[in-house]
C-alpha cells in the first residue's frame, strides 16, 4: 500500500515538474513540446486542481486546444469549490476551448467532406477518361506507314482498308483481301487472286472510285488476271482474263483511257520507229507486220496480225521488241521506268528496255504529327503533340493524357 502511494505521489510530482519546465521553456518549442507530451502521460495522476488549471491555461495560450481541454476536465474533477470566482471564470475559459474545438471539428469535417467529394469527382473523371481512352483505340492487325498525304493501308482479320493520320477510316477493312500502295495511289482488291472488283484511291485528292465493271469494258472477262502498280502520272494498267486484252485507266478522270491511235502512229513513223502503218492499225516494224494495241508511254503493245494475242512490246527509244514470253505483263511508264511482272515477280525497265533499279515510290515520306503506338492489348493509338501537349486523336476528336485531363477538369471545379 505504501509502495503504491509512493508511486502515485511520484507521478503527480513528475507531471507537475514537466508542466513547470514546459512553461519555463515556452520560447524553446521543441523542448517545450516534449515536456508537454511527458506531462500528458501523467495527467490522470494529477491531484492538484491548480496544477491542472495551469496546464490548461498554458496549452490554451499555445493554442493546443485538445490538450487544454484534457487539463481543464481534470481541473473540474479535482476542484471542490464550485462556487469560487476562479472556478466560474474558468467555466468561461472552458466554453471558449469547447467553441474552438467545435469549430475545428466542423472545419475538419468540412475538409474531409471536400476531400471525399474531390476524390469522388476525380474517380468519376478517371472512369470517363479510361472509357474515352478505349474508344480512341483502333483495332487492326497492322498499320502501314503513312504516305506524304497522311494516308495508310491497314489490315484487320485478313481484310484491308485505308485510314488517315487523324484516325478517320476512309475504307473499312471488311471487304478487300489485298491492298497495294504506290506513287500516291491505293488499290484494294475484293480477292487476293483473280479479283472482280478494284477500288482505287487518290491520296493527293482524298478521293476514290471503283474501276469500271468488267462486264462493261471487257464483256468476255470474268476477273482481273494481273494488276500493275499505279503510277504518279495517274495511269493504271490491268489485264483481264479474256485473251490478251489490256485496259488502261486514267485515275484522275476515273475512266478508261481513250487513245488517239492515228496520232501516235504518225509520231512513231516520223521517229522512224515504224516503217509503215495502215488505217486498220497494222504497223510494220523491221520488216514484220503487227497489229498496234496502244501506248503504255515509252512502250507500245504489239499483237500478232489480225489476232488478240500479244506478241510483245515495242520500245520507243531504240526500237527493240520485247517478247511477251520474257515480258509477260507491262505497266505504264513514268519517269523512264516501266514495271514488268513475270512469274509473279516484278522487275523494272527503262525506255531502252534495259533492266534498272526500282523507282522511288512517289507516295513520299510522311512529315505529319501523328505517331502510331501499339497498345498492350494489341490495338493502336494515334498520338499527336499539339502545343507541347500529348493527345490521342481519332477522327476530329482528341484526348489529352490523364494527368493533363484531371488537371484541366478539376481546376474548373
Amino acid at each position: 500500500m505504501l509502495s503504491f502511494f509512493s508511486y502515485a505521489q511520484t507521478n503527480r510530482e513528475v507531471a507537475s515538474t514537466y508542466l513547470h519546465k514546459s512553461r519555463q521553456n515556452y520560447n524553446k518549442p521543441k523542448i517545450s513540446k516534449l515536456q508537454q507530451a511527458k506531462s500528458l502521460e501523467f495527467i490522470d495522476t494529477l491531484t492538484n486542481a491548480e496544477v491542472a488549471r495551469s496546464g490548461s491555461l498554458m496549452h490554451l495560450e499555445l493554442e493546443n486546444y485538445e490538450k487544454a481541454k484534457k487539463f481543464a476536465d481534470r481541473y473540474f474533477l479535482l476542484e471542490k469549490n464550485k462556487s469560487s470566482r476562479k472556478y466560474q471564470d474558468f467555466l468561461t475559459t472552458y466554453s471558449t476551448i469547447e467553441d474552438v474545438l467545435r469549430l475545428k471539428n466542423m472545419l475538419r469535417k468540412s475538409r474531409e467532406e471536400k476531400i471525399a467529394l474531390e476524390k469522388k469527382r476525380k474517380d468519376s473523371l478517371k472512369s470517363f477518361w479510361f472509357k474515352t481512352y478505349n474508344k480512341f483505340k483502333i483495332t487492326a492487325d497492322f498499320i502501314q506507314n503513312f504516305d506524304t498525304n497522311g494516308f495508310a493501308l491497314y489490315k484487320e482479320n485478313e481484310k484491308y482498308g485505308i485510314i488517315n493520320d487523324k484516325g478517320f477510316v476512309i475504307v473499312k477493312p471488311n471487304e478487300y483481301e489485298k491492298g497495294t500502295q504506290f506513287d500516291g495511289y491505293f488499290l484494294l482488291q475484293n480477292k487476293a487472286i483473280n479479283p472482280t472488283k478494284i477500288f482505287c484511291f487518290n491520296s493527293f485528292k482524298n478521293k476514290g472510285f471503283i474501276l469500271s465493271d468488267l462486264a462493261d469494258v471487257s464483256p468476255k472477262s470474268t476477273h482481273y488476271r494481273t494488276i500493275m502498280l499505279p503510277r504518279a502520272n495517274a495511269r493504271l494498267v490491268v489485264y483481264p482474263n479474256s485473251l490478251d486484252k489490256v485496259l488502261i485507266f486514267d485515275m484522275e478522270k476515273e475512266k478508261l483511257v481513250k487513245q488517239n491511235i492515228s496520232t501516235t502512229l504518225k509520231k512513231l513513223k516520223e521517229k522512224k520507229i515504224i516503217t509503215k502503218y495502215k488505217s486498220n492499225n497494222q504497223i510494220k516494224v523491221k520488216g514484220e507486220w503487227y497489229s498496234y494495241g496502244g501506248s503504255l508511254g515509252d512502250t507500245h503493245i504489239l499483237y500478232l496480225p489480225k489476232t488478240n494475242i500479244i506478241y510483245g512490246y515495242l520500245v520507243e527509244r531504240g526500237g527493240r521488241i520485247l517478247k511477251k514470253s520474257e515480258y509477260p505483263y507491262m505497266g505504264f511508264s513514268y519517269k523512264d521506268r516501266s514495271q514488268v511482272i513475270k512469274n509473279k515477280k516484278t522487275f523494272w525497265i527503262d525506255s531502252f528496255g534495259d533492266k534498272v533499279r526500282r523507282p522511288i515510290n512517289e507516295s513520299g515520306i510522311y512529315g505529319g504529327k501523328t505517331r502510331v503506338v501499339r497498345t498492350n492489348d494489341g490495338k493502336f493509338h494515334f498520338i499527336q503533340t499539339i502545343n507541347g501537349e500529348r493527345y490521342l486523336v481519332n477522327n476530329n476528336e482528341k484526348l489529352e493524357d490523364l494527368a493533363s485531363f484531371l488537371k484541366k477538369h478539376l481546376k474548373k471545379d
